[in-house]
């Protein structure tokens, strides 16, 4: 599992967590393209304009890399009255732009699998789901290269942007926004 006792108690807290684990998969762009090829187009978000693609509702397919399938199951075990959710965020060039700040009405935890992106944190008194730069301040500004991971409470306003060619899996902890029910 991810998370130590010391994540843990700052996860239940509602804080920011950043940690990093060797990499123990062997996952590449041919093994993304694979799969693909077996995610049912309804579940695939292509946006040719931006270079990005998303594969949605990885939890529920049998093909999903075993590292995103052990992932989902410590979640289950550690938030055990959540539902998770799995998406693939893939960028095939270093200039797919990614989404713009926004914040999420889950709790995620983001992988970094292939490529190196830049995460960064915003604060802003709105309560749109997307801001502009303009509308807050950026609090945190990270590298991440494949196996460092970051924890985001719901509402947290960030911008994911690529270095390179990448891919993230992003993992969501649905339904109860009451950290007391996080074992």
């Amino acid at each position: 599992m991810m998370f130590n006792e010391n994540a843990l108690k700052s996860i239940r807290n509602r804080e920011i967590v950043i940690g990093y684990t060797t990499p123990d998969w062997n996952y590449d762009m041919y093994d993304l393209i694979s799969y693909m090829n077996t995610q049912p187009e309804k579940f695939k978000i292509w946006e040719p304009k931006n270079r990005r693609l998303g594969l949605t509702k990885m939890e529920a397919r049998k093909s999903t890399p075993d590292f995103a399938k052990n992932i989902i199951k410590d979640l289950k075990n550690t938030f055990y009255k959540n539902h998770i959710s799995c998406h693939a965020y893939c960028g095939f060039t270093e200039y797919s732009k990614s989404f713009d700040i926004h914040k999420d009405r889950m709790d995620v935890l983001y992988l970094q699998v292939i490529g190196n992106i830049e995460w960064s944190i915003w604060k802003s008194d709105s309560n749109k789901t997307n801001i502009t730069p303009d509308q807050g301040s950026c609090i945190l500004k990270e590298k991440f290269m494949p196996g460092k991971w970051i924890w985001v409470p719901r509402g947290t306003y960030h911008l994911v942007e690529p270095i390179d060619p990448r891919v993230g899996f992003s993992f969501g902890v649905e339904n109860n926004p009451d950290p007391s029910t996080y074992i």
